[in-house]
């Protein structure tokens, strides 16, 4: 800040694997990513969400990504993607959580969630049965002119862990007009 021009502001909670989104309203919306046990090399996925106000060169709290009456299951996430559409809204897709314990293996996520800004909550993206939705971690998404969102490449697993992340080369895609994804 002006103030103190050799000190950095600290994030709310540390992480990596996260992703950050510039908001209509100027703030940075960082989501998800991932930390250590204490103590331990062991990952956790995280929940939490917070954002970056230019304004005040601070960060502040932002609701946690949840689904549910009052927001009571959280929606973990790391090496997802975050896509600001059109309506102002942040569409968060796939990513990866962990199994935990000794071995800790990541596990590709399928799961869509959509930030609402202006209603500072999360929604949700009815699940695809046939065919179904495609577990990805590390993946792209960008964004096209009519508003749509293409997602591509990253990692999937195609047996259970221990089995090694393998790349994908399904693509899908996004319409938020819809509310509906689709393979390509």
């Amino acid at each position: 800040s002006a103030a103190a021009p050799t000190e950095c502001q600290r994030l709310k909670t540390q992480r990596a694997g996260h992703t950050a989104t510039v908001l209509k309203n100027g703030k940075v919306f960082i989501a998800g990513g991932y930390n250590f046990l204490q103590g331990r090399m062991e990952r956790v996925a995280l929940s939490e969400a917070e954002f970056f106000n230019p304004a005040t060169n601070a960060f502040e709290a932002a609701p946690r990504m949840a689904i549910g009456e009052g927001g009571r299951t959280w929606i973990p996430k790391a090496f997802h993607t975050a896509t600001l559409l059109p309506s102002g809204q942040v569409l968060l897709w796939g990513g990866e959580t962990y199994t935990g314990g000794t071995n800790n293996y990541p596990v590709p996520a399928a799961g869509i969630l959509v930030y609402l800004a202006d209603e500072g909550r999360y929604g949700t993206v009815k699940n695809r049965v046939d065919p179904p939705a495609i577990a990805r971690t590390r993946h792209q998404a960008a964004l096209d002119a009519n508003g749509k969102v293409l997602i591509v490449g990253g990692e999937t697993r195609t047996a259970s862990a221990p089995a090694p992340l393998v790349p994908t080369d399904k693509v899908e895609w996004f319409d938020p007009v819809n509310n509906a994804y689709l393979p390509v």
